[in-house]
C-alpha cells in the first residue's frame, strides 16, 4: 500500500514537517514523489519508519538510527527482539516507580502506612540497574566476575566435586551477569539463575546460549517466591547487598524453603568485618546512621576495556558487612547448619570477606 506524505503523517503521528527533515537528512526517503509533487512512501518506508519511532523512544539519536537502518547487517527481527527487551526493562523500571508513587500518595493520605524501607522500593533496583548500564556503556564485558575468573572457578569446581553436583540441579540467587551458571553448566551441572537487574539477566541469557539445560528467571529474592526443589544453591557476593534483617532473613528463608534435604549452599565471598555493627537492622535509615555510608557519590572503577585503563563512575548500592558470629547467628536462624566460614585474601571487588559453606539438615 502507498501512502502520501499527509496520509502517512495521519497514520503515524509524526508532523509532515518532521518527515520533510528526515527526508533532508536522508533520514528516511520517499519511494518515490508524483507528478503532483507529493511524495510517496510505500510499506518498505513505513516499516523503516516504525523502527525509527521505536528508536527514538529509546533515546537514540537521529544521526545514530541512520547509521543502523543503513546498515548491511541491519536485522528487523533482531531490531524488534532488541526493541521488546530494552521496553521490558523501562516498563519494570517505570512500574517500580509508579508502585513507590502510589504507595506514598495512599500513605499521606493516611489510608494506609509506609514503612521507612517502602520509601526506598524501586531506586535501589534502578541503581543495581544502571550500575550494570554504566559499565556496558563505557565498553566493558562484565561488571563482575568473568567465566574465566581462576579463584570463582577453582571455588565452584572444588563444591561440586565434593558434593557431586555433576547432573544436579543448583540454583543462584543473585546471579548477575551468568558467570558462575556457566561454570557450573561447564562442569555438568543442570542450572537455574535469579536476579532483579534486566541488563545483568541478558547478559546471562548470551552468556549460557551454548548450555540449553541453564534457565534464567527475573525475581526479587526477598518478596519472589521461588518454584522447584534444588539439590544445592550458590550465592556470589549476593547476601551481603541486603541491608535490613527483615530482607536477610526473608532471602534466607527462600532459599532454605527451595532447597532439598542435605543440599549444600555456597555463599562465595561475602562482606565480613569483625568491628562492624552486629545489632538488629530495622529500616535503611537505621543502617545509614549507623554505618555513615554515601550512597550519593558514584564510585570511581578502573576497568581495562581493549587493553586500556578507562575510568568508569557507577552507582554505589547498599552492602552490609557483618562479622562471622552474625553470619553464623542468621544461618541458623533461618535453619542451616554452618559447616565452615573460610576468610578470603582481600580482593578489589570486595574488600575483607569470607566463603560461607552450609547445609539445609
Amino acid at each position: 500500500m502507498e501512502y502520501t506524505s499527509n496520509k502517512l503523517s495521519k497514520m503515524s503521528g509524526v508532523s509532515a514537517r518532521t518527515l520533510r527533515h528526515y527526508d533532508d537528512i536522508g533520514l528516511l526517503k520517499p519511494m518515490r514523489t508524483a507528478s503532483s509533487g507529493y511524495r510517496i512512501y510505500g510499506q518498505h518506508e513505513v516499516d523503516a519508519l516504525q523502527q525509527i519511532l521505536f528508536y527514538r523512544e529509546l533515546g537514540f539519536s537521529l544521526n545514530d538510527i541512520k547509521k543502523m537502518l543503513s546498515s548491511p547487517d541491519f536485522n528487523r527481527e533482531q531490531a524488534f527482539l532488541s526493541h521488546l527487551a530494552e521496553l521490558h526493562k523501562k516498563r519494570e523500571r517505570l512500574d517500580a516507580l509508579i508502585n513507590n508513587v502510589s504507595k506514598s500518595i495512599t500513605a499521606m493520605k493516611g489510608v494506609a502506612t509506609m514503612s521507612d524501607k517502602d520509601k526506598f522500593e524501586g531506586f535501589y533496583h534502578l541503581l543495581y540497574e544502571k550500575r550494570y548500564q554504566k559499565v556496558y556503556d563505557a565498553g566493558a564485558d562484565y561488571w563482575g566476575h568473568t567465566p574465566s575468573d581462576e579463584e570463582l572457578n577453582q571455588a565452584l569446581t572444588q563444591w561440586v566435586d565434593i558434593h557431586n553436583l555433576k547432573g544436579k540441579r543448583v540454583i543462584e540467587f543473585f546471579c548477575g551477569e551468568g558467570s558462575a551458571g556457566v561454570i557450573l553448566s561447564q562442569l555438568g551441572c543442570v542450572y537455574h539463575g535469579v536476579d532483579i537487574a534486566p541488563s545483568a539477566l541478558e547478559k546471562a541469557r548470551n552468556s549460557l546460549l551454548d548450555y540449553p539445560t541453564a534457565t534464567l528467571e527475573k525475581l526479587n529474592v526477598v518478596t519472589g517466591k521461588v518454584s522447584g526443589m534444588y539439590d544445592a544453591a550458590l550465592d556470589v557476593m549476593g547476601f551481603h547487598m541486603l541491608v535490613t534483617d527483615p530482607d536477610r532473613m526473608a532471602y534466607l528463608k527462600n532459599a532454605w524453603s527451595c532447597l532439598k534435604n542435605n543440599a549444600p549452599m555456597f555463599f562465595f565471598r561475602e562482606m565480613c568485618d569483625e568491628n562492624m555493627h552486629s545489632g538488629f537492622i530495622d529500616t535503611f535509615e537505621q543502617w545509614l546512621a549507623v554505618s555513615n555510608h554515601d550512597y550519593t557519590t558514584p564510585r570511581q572503577l578502573n576497568y581495562k576495556i581493549d587493553g586500556k585503563e578507562v575510568e568508569i563512575q557507577i552507582p554505589c548500592v547498599p552492602g552490609r558487612s557483618v562479622n562471622k558470629a552474625s553470619y553464623t547467628r542468621e544461618l541458623a536462624e533461618a535453619g542451616f547448619i554452618v559447616d565452615s566460614i573460610i576468610e578470603m585474601p582481600p580482593s578489589y571487588k570486595c574488600g575483607e570477606s569470607v566463603s560461607i559453606y552450609v547445609h539445609k539438615p
